[in-house]
């Protein structure tokens, strides 16, 4: 890594913006692009990608969120992007904000209203602006949908 760029872990779950569309339906993708895609960026931090499940966010197992904590706490990495469904974000936000082992660290929540792929979604935008913004935060827990960071009241009317 160079002096300005930082490492960014970042857990891969699912959720609309890892999806596809299917006869109308958005149905998670068997394998994430969302590694592909922060590569085609051409940043200079340095990426370590996790999968923990690809699930819309309301499937989302009492295993699959200790996976995601626990991963969280082994890692070198203090920044940290999880790619996650819109329906559960507040809570995601909500459930890593009570546990002491993640003081310290910057955590974005990073969801999409439409698939990475689809025409005009807000995914590729969503990911640039966590990568370019995520050294600047300071620690704590951030949401970004719809290329702007919500607040607790603006996540509650995603859906």
């Amino acid at each position: 890594m160079s002096a300005s760029s930082i490492l960014i872990h970042v857990f891969l779950t699912g959720g609309t913006i890892d999806s596809i569309t299917k006869r109308g339906a958005v149905v998670p993708r068997k394998r994430s692009i969302i590694p592909e895609y922060v590569r085609s960026l051409g940043s200079s931090n340095t990426f370590k990608f996790s999968h923990v499940c690809m699930k819309d966010s309301r499937d989302l197992k009492p295993a699959d969120r200790a996976t995601r904590v626990s991963g969280i706490e082994k890692s070198d990495a203090t920044h940290f992007i999880i790619t996650h469904g819109t329906y559960r974000l507040l809570g995601t936000k909500r459930e890593l904000a009570k546990n002491p082992s993640l003081r310290g660290k910057v955590i974005v929540l990073v969801g999409a209203m439409t698939p990475l792929k689809s025409k005009n979604s807000d995914g590729p935008a969503n990911i640039a602006r966590a990568i370019s913004e995520i050294a600047g935060l300071q620690h704590g827990i951030y949401l970004l949908v719809g290329n702007q960071f919500l607040s607790d009241n603006a996540a509650m009317s995603l859906h």
